[in-house]
C-alpha cells in the first residue's frame, strides 16, 4: 500500500505548471524520504482536464514523466475545478457544482485521462458532494444532481467495457455541502440516486460511484466511525478513497487556544466551524469570522472544531490541539474494511509555510505519519 499526498497543496493549473510542481515538490519529497516510490493524489482542475482531453499525447507524456520519476498516480482529486491556490477561493471551491453541465462535462472528459495517468486497471476521482448548501437545497436539487451523477457513471461503465479500466467517482462529504455527513449520504443514496437509477432502468453502473472519506471532515461532523460505516453498508454505499488530515479541536473556554484558532482565520479558504456542548447540542458557522455569533448562541460549548486542514504531526499544543487521535482511528477502520487508497490532504501548506523547502519538509513529515498509520513501507 503506497502512501500518497494530494497535489492541491501546489498552485499549478496548466499541465506544464503541474509537472513543474511535481518536479519541485513530489520528486524532492520522494528523494528526501529515500523511498523507491511515492503515491500522488493528483489534483486536476478545469484547465488541466481540458488540456489533457484535447491532447492525448500530452496526457501520455505526463503519465510517462510521472512514472519515470518513481511516482504513482494512486488517485485523482477533481474536487475544486477552478484555481485552488488563488488569493481568494472560499465557496468557489464548489464551482461548478453537480447541478451544472460544466461539472458533468469536465468530469466525463477526465475518465480517459485518469485511466492513462493511473497506468493500472482501477482509479478513483474525488469530487464535490453535489453542491454548497447556502446556494439552495431541497429534493429537486438532489434529484437533478443524482441524474447528472448517473450519466457520469454510465459513461464510466462504457469506458470500462471498452478499455478494461474502472474509473470510479468518489463524492466527498464536506461541512456545509449538500452531502455533509453519513446520514445525508445514505438519504441521498436511498432516495434521489435510487430514483435516478430506476429512471434509466439499469443500475449496473452504480458500482462506479462511491464516497471519499475525509478524516478532517468526518471529525467536524462528529461522526462515530463504526456507526457511519455500518450505515453505509446497510445502504450499499462504498468508501473507495480516504483523505487523511486533521482539524483544530479546542475547548473555546480556553482563551489562549481560542486566540490561536482565531489566528488561523485567513482570506483564501472557507473554514467552517462547529461548536458542541457536553449535552451534544451543536452550532455551526460557515467561516471563522462568524465565531463570535456562534459563541453567543452556544456559550456552554466545550468543543470547537474548524475546517482547517492541519499537519498530521502537530502535537497537543503544536501550536493547537487537533483531531489526530480520531484521524488515526478512522484510518484503522478503513484499513479493517480493506481500503487501500489513502492520501495526505493538507492543502493549507500555502498558508502555513512561507518557503518551498518548508512545504517539502512538512509534507515529508506527514507522509511518515501516514506510513506509520498504514503500517507499511513502500516497495
Amino acid at each position: 500500500m503506497l502512501p500518497a499526498y494530494c497535489t492541491n497543496a501546489h498552485a499549478g493549473e496548466s499541465v506544464a505548471d503541474i509537472w513543474a510542481d511535481i518536479q519541485e515538490y513530489a520528486c524532492a519529497i520522494k528523494e528526501g524520504l529515500g523511498w523507491k516510490q511515492l503515491g500522488l493524489d493528483l489534483r486536476l482542475g478545469a484547465q488541466a482536464i481540458q488540456e489533457l482531453h484535447a491532447d492525448k499525447s500530452l496526457c501520455q507524456q505526463l503519465s510517462d514523466n510521472i512514472h519515470r520519476s518513481g511516482l504513482v498516480v494512486t488517485t485523482i482529486n477533481a474536487f475544486p475545478l477552478l484555481p485552488f491556490q488563488q488569493a481568494v477561493v472560499k465557496e468557489l471551491a464548489y464551482t461548478p457544482d453537480w447541478l451544472t453541465e460544466e461539472r458533468l462535462r469536465l468530469s466525463t472528459q477526465l475518465i480517459e485521462s485518469a485511466a492513462i495517468l493511473s497506468r493500472g486497471k482501477d482509479i478513483t476521482l474525488s469530487t464535490v458532494p453535489g453542491s454548497f448548501k447556502p446556494w439552495g437545497s431541497g429534493v429537486e436539487r438532489h434529484r437533478a444532481i443524482a441524474k447528472q451523477l448517473v450519466l457520469w457513471a454510465v459513461a464510466a461503465e462504457q469506458y470500462d467495457h471498452e478499455h478494461g479500466v474502472r474509473v470510479q467517482l468518489a463524492l466527498e462529504p464536506e461541512p456545509w455541502c449538500l452531502l455533509e455527513n453519513s446520514r445525508e449520504v445514505v438519504a441521498f443514496w436511498q432516495g434521489p440516486l435510487r430514483e435516478a437509477w430506476e429512471a434509466i432502468g439499469n443500475d449496473s453502473a452504480a458500482d462506479y460511484l462511491g464516497i471519499c472519506w475525509d478524516t478532517c471532515h468526518a471529525s467536524l461532523a462528529f461522526e462515530e466511525t463504526e456507526a457511519a460505516f455500518q450505515r453505509f453498508d446497510n445502504a450499499g454505499v462504498r468508501i473507495i478513497k480516504c483523505q487523511v488530515s486533521a482539524a483544530p479541536s479546542i475547548n473555546p473556554r480556553n482563551t489562549a487556544l481560542l486566540a490561536a484558532l482565531r489566528a488561523l482565520d485567513e482570506p483564501r479558504f472557507l473554514h467552517q466551524a462547529v461548536l458542541r456542548s457536553p449535552a451534544g447540542s451543536q452550532w455551526k458557522i460557515v467561516d471563522l469570522p462568524c465565531l463570535d455569533n456562534a459563541l453567543n448562541h452556544l456559550p456552554q460549548a466545550n468543543i470547537l472544531r474548524s475546517h482547517f486542514h492541519v499537519p498530521l504531526y502537530w502535537g497537543e499544543n503544536d501550536p493547537i490541539p487537533t483531531t489526530i487521535a480520531e484521524t488515526c482511528a478512522q484510518v484503522a477502520a478503513c484499513l479493517d474494511r480493506g481500503l487501500n487508497i489513502f492520501s495526505v490532504e493538507t492543502y493549507t501548506w500555502s498558508i502555513l509555510a512561507g518557503q518551498p523547502a518548508d512545504v517539502r519538509s512538512g509534507l515529508m513529515q506527514e507522509l511518515l505519519v501516514l506510513q506509520a498509520m498504514l503500517a507499511s513501507t513502500p516497495d
